[in-house]
């Protein structure tokens, strides 16, 4: 039997459950030399409520990142909740969540490129290295196929 489960849409972390376990997926694409960029954990342009969830954070579910290298080898990996919270306490919030800069329009809270790259490193963190070939796609074959789809309904 199949169970499903609400997520709220303003649920900060939670994607999916799977096996009635919560967990956040990201993706982030990294230049060739493979190095972390920040990833988003929050999507938020009011200041005060960014500094509220930087104070108050605490990581509760593991996390499925996608570090996609164009070209290059990247990684699936899985960060459990444990060792995400084992960083944090590590470097301490300052190091671990970059707020946006006041005055500007980022659009969110980011955990630091500094702390995925340590998360990474923990022998608990589970990867699977992927080839990612960026292919030349024709957009206009595609858009023409939906098109006639379309227009096939109406």
């Amino acid at each position: 039997m199949i169970s499903l489960l609400y997520i709220p849409i303003t649920s900060s972390e939670v994607d999916v459950y799977v096996k009635n376990t919560p967990l956040s997926i990201k993706t982030v694409t990294v230049k060739n030399n493979g190095k972390w960029t920040p990833i988003k954990l929050i999507w938020t342009v009011d200041r005060d409520k960014a500094i509220e969830f930087k104070e108050t954070y605490k990581p509760w579910c593991d996390m499925l990142v996608a570090k996609i290298c164009w070209n290059k080898t990247g990684s699936l990996l899985l960060f459990s909740k444990e060792t995400q919270q084992q960083v944090l306490q590590q470097i301490g919030s300052d190091r671990y969540i970059t707020l946006p800069k006041e005055g500007t329009n980022s659009r969110g809270v980011v955990i630091s490129a500094e702390a995925l790259s340590l998360i990474e490193k923990s022998p608990d963190t589970r990867s699977i290295d992927i080839n990612f070939i960026q292919g030349d796609i024709d957009y206009r074959e595609v858009y023409t196929k939906w098109l006639d789809a379309w227009v096939e309904d109406y």
